[in-house]
């Protein structure tokens, strides 16, 4: 083999940075990914980028192609060296379908690991490169060419894990144990037939939203809506636009008929809109918009306030703890179509809420105040508050109403 060949086929399979890319350097404007920015400003130095041409802190591209490919190398690997069975050991013919498996150039692979046909693939997920062309171009043909895909790909991650251990809790709250579910085996500290080595799916919880520092005081100067319809005049009072009493509280996203708690919204619209889903009603009519602050500094987990999961954090555990929360929080706050099954769907989501309101401490046995979460009809930030209509005038005054006709 002559040696440009052999030199051609290094270069090919990335194990030689092509000279073109020796003097070049890239700064972190040119990704989208927060912690991979971070990672490029701390470990660069001053210098000119050759893809913008300002001066900033740069990465040489040798040095920076050199670490892509490692991390890559470290998450993933060549489809031809994953020791997969092969296409035909499952499939007996092109039309066959199986669940939880899929076809991968050749061989038998899980269905929900991740699978890239190609360089550009993979460099188009990881890098999310926002410009130039020049620099995604350049990126792609340093690196291997080949399919790739996630290393034990059979083995699931820790974000499967979770939730399989969260579906699996859900189950048993919706149809078999929900009044004395602590006295299941998984939450004596003993391992059972499903647990894996997590036991209480709702203390992981707790532990993750420690981890992920999402409880926060929200500004004192920020205003809670709460919305109402109305069929009949109603006096524009506390009373009439705060949560209900007890006796007349109906089932909700959080918690079940008769656990009275404030729910509200952080803007009128979405105040207005939460308030009619539950009821079946059509979200048009007359409303009252209640408009409270806070008497005292409420503290409340924000699941809306999670950062996003990153390929470039160090700490894969991190990276898929936060993915699982990602997942648990679309979970809890999916749309249910109102129907006679309603409230056996809104039970896990009305336990997890019960955990954190009594259950659940910050350092100094602090308790929280509320959840923030996303709202299933337009996506903007919802709130309950852990408190009936007599608990909720210790933290909350009515500053203003309107009575509108949608």
């Amino acid at each position: 083999m002559s040696r440009i060949k052999e030199y051609l086929m290094d270069v090919e399979e990335g194990q030689i940075i092509p000279g073109e890319l020796q003097e070049k350097k890239v700064c972190s404007d040119h990704f989208a990914d927060k912690t991979l920015r971070a990672i490029i400003a701390k470990e660069g130095h001053r210098g000119r980028c050759s893809y913008c041409g300002e001066r900033r802190s740069v990465m040489d591209m040798p040095d920076f192609i050199r670490m892509v490919r490692g991390k890559l190398e470290s998450e993933f690997e060549n489809v031809d060296n994953a020791c997969l069975p092969t296409e035909r050991s499952y499939f007996d013919d092109d039309d066959e379908k199986l669940p939880g498996l899929t076809r991968f150039h050749g061989y038998t692979a899980p269905s929900n690991c991740d699978m890239f046909d190609d360089t550009e693939d993979v460099v188009s997920e990881v890098l999310e490169i926002t410009g130039p062309d020049g620099l995604w171009n350049d990126v792609v043909e340093a690196l291997p060419q080949q399919a790739w895909i996630s290393k034990d790909p059979f083995v699931a991650s820790l974000d499967e894990e979770l939730n399989i251990r969260w579906k699996h809790f859900a189950d048993m709250v919706k149809h078999k144990q929900r009044f004395t579910f602590l006295a299941n085996k998984e939450f004596d500290g003993h391992p059972s037939e499903y647990d894996n080595g997590l036991y209480d799916i709702l203390t992981e919880l707790g532990t993750m939203i420690h981890r992920f520092d999402v409880c926060k005081n929200i500004d004192e100067n920020t205003s809670i809506y709460r919305a109402r319809p109305i069929v009949k005049d109603t006096s524009l009072i506390f009373d009439e636009i705060t949560c209900p009493p007890d006796v007349y509280a109906r089932q909700n996203r959080m918690s079940p008929a008769g656990i009275s708690m404030f729910y509200g919204a952080f803007d009128e619209e979405t105040a207005r809109r939460e308030s009619t889903p539950s009821t079946g009603h059509d979200g048009k009519g007359r409303f009252l918009i209640g408009q409270f602050r806070q008497k005292r500094l409420l503290l409340l987990i924000d699941l809306t306030s999670l950062p996003r999961p990153s390929f470039w954090h160090q700490n894969r555990g991190y990276r898929e703890a936060l993915a699982f929360m990602h997942i648990f929080h679309k979970e809890i706050t999916k749309k249910i179509i109102p129907d006679d099954r309603i409230h056996t769907e809104y039970i896990p989501s009305q336990v997890f809420t019960e955990y954190l309101r009594y259950m659940f401490k910050l350092e100094g046995e602090i308790s929280v105040d509320g959840l923030i979460y996303k709202s299933s009809v337009n996506g903007e930030k919802c709130v309950v508050l852990f408190c009936n209509q007599k608990e909720s005038r210790k933290m909350l005054e009515l500053v203003d109403v309107k009575d509108i006709t949608i």
